[in-house]
């Protein structure tokens, strides 16, 4: 595959979705399982099969504009401000789901690794690795 520099609407609704599952599995099935409780497993296919449907169905309306992203003609798809409302609440959702994986992180950290370091100090060095990450790609 030839690689122009440039990200494709596809490369950025895999990494996200990847983002999404990886997170959600990795950390929010421990709280769900103690929660739910016997009914565990309805919630977990339950939320598997949505999470399924939606990803397919992002991923067929990605294919029918591979130029652009979502929120440059999402309000040709569901009006102006039902589209602000969805990509309000994404970004809300991914800033949680950053937040929670960086909060787990550095816990993981600061118990295993580092034990008499402060979370801030190692909060803020996986921030500023992170940053330094995404800017070289």
């Amino acid at each position: 595959m030839k690689s122009s520099g440039r990200i494709t609407p596809l490369q950025v609704y895999m990494f996200y979705s990847q983002f999404l599952f990886s997170s959600i599995i990795g950390f929010f099935v421990a709280p769900l399982l103690r929660n739910a409780q016997y009914m565990a497993w309805v919630s977990v296919v339950l939320g598997a099969v949505i999470g399924l449907i939606i990803g397919y169905l992002s991923y067929r309306l990605s294919m029918k504009r591979p130029n652009k992203l979502f929120w440059q003609y999402g309000h040709e798809i569901v009006g102006k401000w039902i589209h602000r409302v969805i990509s309000l609440i994404l970004v809300l959702v991914s800033l949680y789901a950053g937040a929670f994986v960086l909060r787990q992180l550095t816990d993981f950290m600061v118990q295993i690794y580092l034990p008499d370091t402060p979370n801030w100090a190692v909060a803020w060095c996986s921030e500023f690795a992170w940053r330094a990450a995404c800017v070289r790609v």
